[in-house]
């Protein structure tokens, strides 16, 4: 499919809200057990059918990509041809965007070819990338294993500007132990947002955890993921479009050091 073709999936597609109410209920197809999960459907040329789609077994190959709140599909459509032999994830609480991003990942694999948010072509099926209507904030347990993930990423998440909705952000002290127990030591979280309040919040946060560490970006400029937050993505592509700001921010899983934190000794170790 062209780019001006992906630009009419939208235009067909009825009103797609900026955001959703992240504890809303929602009828979401959630399996019991990760290992429960029959992932064959969403990458049937990666993984072989089940044949006891109920069985709790360790698949050939695990998902260790995710992005969380992945919209349109930008950053998977994005990181498919980079990472080709990774299992990589959306999860979207829309399902709408979810729908559009299912059509171009069925155009890519029925066109053997790649359209990223930046109109480049790469001849590959992205038969690597799925997405999944799911809520990372509820239902995290049941999709991913303790240190499946060696990233993740956050991306111009929902500001939830009234300090009464701060507990909505995707990102804050409970979700991050819940991230943490789920990314591999030496995983990155990547996060950037083109609000300032949000980004120092998630900052903030992030400093305080003492799982995760802050990498200099100057360290990240040979990461082909850091250029991809910023370029790879819908939201980036319209942030710079409009001429706001990107404030990027990624952390590394680290382990935990009990002798030097004792204050946190108790709550990490149901962590870890």
């Amino acid at each position: 499919m062209s780019a001006e073709g992906q630009k009419q999936i939208k235009k067909k597609t009825k009103r797609v809200r900026a955001h959703s109410h992240p504890l809303a209920d929602a009828a979401y197809r959630i399996p019991n057990h990760p290992l429960s999960y029959d992932w064959s459907p969403q990458y049937p040329k990666m993984l072989p059918l089940k044949e006891n789609s109920s069985a709790i077994e360790l698949p050939s190959k695990e998902v260790t990509i995710a992005d969380i709140g992945s919209g349109f599909g930008g950053l998977l459509l994005s990181l498919s041809s980079e990472f080709k032999d990774e299992l990589i994830l959306g999860l979207e609480i829309r399902q709408s965007a979810v729908d559009i991003t299912t059509q171009y990942i069925d155009d890519a694999r029925a066109n053997n070819k790649v359209i990223r948010p930046d109109e480049s072509e790469h001849d590959w099926d992205a038969r690597n990338i799925a997405v999944l209507n799911s809520n990372i904030m509820k239902f995290a347990p049941n999709l991913f294993m303790r240190g499946q993930l060696t990233k993740m990423f956050i991306l111009f998440a929902d500001p939830h500007f009234k300090n009464s909705k701060h507990r909505l952000r995707v990102i804050n002290p409970t979700y991050l132990d819940i991230y943490a127990h789920f990314i591999a030591i030496g995983g990155i979280l990547y996060t950037i947002s083109d609000v300032e309040d949000l980004y120092l919040w998630q900052k903030k946060h992030l400093d305080e955890h003492p799982l995760f560490e802050r990498i200099p970006d100057e360290e990240m400029k040979d990461d082909v993921c850091f250029e991809l937050i910023h370029t790879g993505t819908h939201g980036g592509l319209k942030v710079s479009k409009n001429g706001g700001n990107k404030y990027p921010a990624c952390y590394r899983r680290i382990e935990f050091n009990p002798e030097n934190d004792q204050t946190n000794k108790q709550r990490i170790g149901l962590l870890e």
